[in-house]
């Protein structure tokens, strides 16, 4: 195992469908398309399910998969994260953190991961919204 790899994320979070109002929300499906700047660009695909825990704290469960066939090292890989976020309730900012696990697809090994980031969403409809998130994320291969 080498050490963990660090670079930056900015993923865009391309809608977070929900059901009730924009305050209050118990539960969502949410879908993210995003970049990766490690040694080259990778692309990272995210579909979820998130739920409230206790007021504004809330966890979600979801299927990722890391396109990274540019890089010398193919870290491409298709997994699951858990993450726990405060403010995710489709308007406004929020904070988020998150642990993943993937099986690579050239070398079937598993590669661990985790994050943390902020974004800002902005419900277009009573079920949808749109937001920005940046992320900072580091993997241990």
């Amino acid at each position: 195992m080498t050490g963990p790899r660090t670079s930056a994320v900015v993923v865009l979070v391309l809608a977070s469908l929900g059901y009730g109002t924009a305050r209050g929300q118990t539960h969502a499906f949410e879908l993210a398309y995003g970049g990766w700047k490690a040694d080259s660009i990778s692309i990272i695909w995210t579909a979820g399910y998130r739920r409230s825990l206790a007021g504004p704290l809330d966890y979600s469960l979801a299927l990722t998969h890391l396109d990274d066939r540019p890089s010398a090292s193919d870290r491409t890989q298709t997994g699951a994260e858990l993450s726990l976020g405060v403010g995710r309730d489709g308007a406004g900012p929020y904070a988020v953190a998150g642990a993943g696990l993937g099986k690579k697809h050239y070398d079937g090994n598993l590669d661990a991961s985790w994050s943390a980031g902020a974004g800002w969403a902005i419900r277009v409809l009573s079920f949808l919204s749109v937001g920005v998130e940046a992320r900072y994320r580091a993997e241990d291969q």
